[in-house]
């Protein structure tokens, strides 16, 4: 069986939370609507995709969220079954148009847990990137402790 690589550019809608791990992050891209000549199939495909460029991870770790449009550039592999997601190693990617949030709230990555800002909220609601709850927190500093007593704890079993 042969494998075909093609070098590509996609614009995309990044689907899920990008999961950064040891210096590799993985997450989805959702082919964007109106890219035309330089994406492999056809809008609304989906991409696994992955990336060990330490520079990528660190974007993806710091700036992009669900429903970001972002272009990536990278090698394609074929699905492992028909149908199934293209492979995508990406060697390059630029934020485009950064995702949306409701007004006055915002996400923030921190590692494998993220905390949501929300101005009209008197907590600050702490989950695992899994979307595990983990509690709430008076502030944006009890979150970082909050943080860490629940790596502790994981850490302990």
């Amino acid at each position: 069986m042969s494998t075909h690589l093609e070098h590509r550019a996609v614009d995309g809608i990044v689907t899920d939370i990008p999961d950064p791990h040891y210096g590799i992050a993985a997450f989805t891209l959702t082919q964007a609507p109106d890219q035309t000549a330089t994406a492999p199939r056809a809008p609304g495909a989906a991409y696994a995709c992955i990336t060990g460029v330490p520079h990528v991870t660190e974007i993806l770790e710091r700036d992009v969220q669900p429903g970001a449009l972002v272009r990536v550039d990278g090698i394609t592999g074929k699905p492992s079954t028909p149908g199934g997601p293209i492979y995508l190693t990406v060697t390059a990617l630029r934020v485009l148009t950064p995702a949306p949030n409701p007004p006055g709230m915002t996400l923030h990555r921190h590692g494998d847990y993220l905390t949501v800002i929300d101005d009209d909220a008197d907590t600050v609601p702490v989950f695992t990137a899994d979307g595990a709850w983990v509690g709430a927190a008076p502030d944006v500093a009890d979150a970082a402790a909050l943080i860490q007593r629940h790596q502790q704890q994981r850490a302990e079993g």
